[in-house]
Formats: C-alpha cells, sequence, structure tokens
C-alpha cells in the first residue's frame, strides 16, 4: 500500500489495503486488525479527511487496552498521528492536538527503536508535528517546530525527505523565505526522488513557486523539478 501510493498509484494502494482488511478479518487478532485499519486509513483519498479520522480513532480505542507492549503501542502511536493529521485537514485543532498529545505521550514512554513499526518514536513524532502545523496554515509555526528537529536518529529515507519537504513547503509561504524553499524541496528530492516527484503537495507547492519571482537561478531549479514531476512550465 504505501509503496504503491508513493508512487502515485492511489487506486491500487487502497485496494492494497481492502485486501489487508480482509486477511485481518480472517485472523481475528488485535494487532492485525489495527494495523489494516491504520493501512485503510492511510489508503484514503487526501480529500475525504473525515473517514480517515474516524478509522484511525476507532482503531487507536479498540488497540488502546494493549498498547502497553511495544510493538501494539508503535501502531497506537501511529493511528494517533493519522487521525491528528486528519482532524487538522478537517479543520479541528483541538482534537488534532488531543491525538498529537497522545501520540507524542507514547512516543516519550517507548522512545527511539531502530525497527520502530512507521519509525515511531519521538523525532517522527516531531515530523508529523510539522505536516500538522502544515494543514493549519500556520508556516511560522510548522518552521519553528523543524528547527528543533535532529535526523541524526532517523533511519527512515522517506521520513527525512518529507521533513525536508515540509520545511520547503513552509518557506514557500514565508516571506522573504523562497531560497529557503527551493533548498529544502530539493533536498528532499535528492533523498526520495521517487517519493517526492509523485507527492501532490509537493507539486502544488512548485507550482506555487513557478508563480513567485525568482531569482535566475532559483527560477532555473524550480522549473528543473517542475520539469521532473511532469508539471507543465
Amino acid at each position: 500500500m504505501t509503496t504503491l501510493k508513493a508512487l502515485g498509484h492511489p487506486d491500487l494502494a487502497y485496494l492494497a489495503a481492502a485486501r489487508a482488511n480482509e486477511a485481518a478479518t480472517l485472523l481475528d487478532e488485535p494487532l492485525t486488525t489495527a494495523y489494516a485499519a491504520y493501512l485503510r486509513a492511510r489508503a484514503m483519498p487526501k480529500g475525504d479527511w473525515d473517514r480517515p479520522l474516524r478509522i484511525a480513532s476507532a482503531a487507536a480505542d479498540r488497540l488502546e487496552p494493549h498498547s502497553r507492549s511495544r510493538d501494539a503501542g508503535e501502531l497506537y502511536g501511529m493511528l494517533h498521528l493519522t487521525a491528528a493529521l486528519s482532524a487538522a485537514a478537517i479543520s479541528r485543532p483541538t482534537l488534532a492536538a488531543d491525538h498529537l498529545a497522545e501520540a507524542r505521550s507514547v512516543a516519550v514512554r517507548l522512545g527511539e527503536r531502530q525497527n520502530a513499526f512507521g519509525t515511531f518514536g519521538p523525532t517522527n513524532v516531531a515530523l508529523w508535528g510539522i505536516a500538522i502545523a502544515m494543514e493549519h496554515g500556520d508556516y511560522g509555526q510548522a518552521v519553528q517546530v523543524s528547527s528543533g528537529v535532529v535526523l541524526g536518529s532517523m533511519p527512515n529515507k522517506e521520513r527525512r525527505a518529507v521533513f525536508h519537504a515540509d520545511r520547503g513547503r513552509a518557506f514557500a509561504h514565508l516571506k522573504g523565505e523562497l531560497p529557503g524553499a527551493v533548498t529544502e524541496l530539493r533536498k528532499a528530492e535528492h533523498i526520495a526522488p521517487q517519493i517526492i516527484r509523485n507527492n501532490p503537495v509537493v507539486q502544488e507547492t512548485v507550482l506555487h513557486l513557478l508563480g513567485r519571482p525568482l531569482s535566475a537561478a532559483l527560477g532555473r531549479e524550480v522549473r528543473g523539478m517542475a520539469a521532473r514531476m511532469g508539471i507543465p512550465h
């Protein structure tokens, strides 16, 4: 599901999540059922945030009695992060803050782990905090949160790339920060080109930058990114 979604095939990603849900129903085991719900929530189309919010919230509630174990705790935390982002996207900041706070509490308890599910831990919770600030339209807060993040313990290239992409998206909406926007987006593309070039919100940012007054050098960089993303420029 994750690979198909990252490569720009949301219909096939949703189908993969549906098949996982069918398998989980047959297994009828709490952790597997919650994992399938997580996949379903993440596979939902971006325009329909109510459904992933409901799915992730309900799955987290069902998994909560099992969340003291590390494996279940990491999944429980990722479900709350998914719910937080979904709540932010439909302008429910208080609910988003509650879900984010619960995920942060679990992350502090569990700490960092090299092979954690979803790279769950304090660092990844901070990265989701940046994305949630972006959904609120609080670009200054997104940059502020990102400035305190240290990626040294983050082995996942996709998460590292998204970190730089989110910083670039935030900079793109702040006065005088267009050079920083281009620099961060290029870093993101260099780390995980297949993911960043197929990311709709990054594509929207590149379109936004194409319409801004840029120096000759920055303009070449942005047009190059647009070309690699298949965006007319």
